[in-house]
C-alpha cells in the first residue's frame, strides 16, 4: 500500500510513499477497509446522478422474461469477471 496521486509533480517532484504489509491478516484488513471507503464514496456519486438527474435511486427489479440481467455485464466483460473473482 501507499500513496500516490497521479499528477506529474507526484511522478517527477515528490516523495512518495510506499507499505509492503506481509502478514496476511493485515493486508486483508487494509482491502477490506479500501473496498469500503471505494464504494461509499461510489454510492454518494449514485446518489448525487440521481438527484442532479431528479431520478429516484431504487434497487435494479429481477429480469423478466427475455429482458437482458443489469448484472449480465459482470459475467461477459473480461475486467468485470476478474474483479468478480478476485473480490469474491
Amino acid at each position: 500500500m501507499g500513496s500516490f496521486n497521479f499528477s506529474q509533480a507526484a511522478d517527477l517532484n515528490n516523495g512518495e510513499n510506499l507499505l509492503l504489509i506481509r502478514d496476511r491478516r493485515i493486508a486483508v484488513s487494509y482491502m477490506i477497509e479500501a473496498l469500503r471507503i471505494f464504494d461509499h464514496y461510489e454510492f454518494r456519486v449514485a446518489q448525487l446522478d440521481a438527484k442532479t438527474a431528479r431520478k429516484k435511486l431504487q434497487l435494479a427489479k429481477p429480469p423478466q422474461g427475455r429482458e437482458k440481467a443489469w448484472w449480465e455485464e459482470d459475467y461477459t466483460d473480461a475486467r468485470k469477471i476478474k474483479d468478480r473473482e478476485l473480490f469474491a
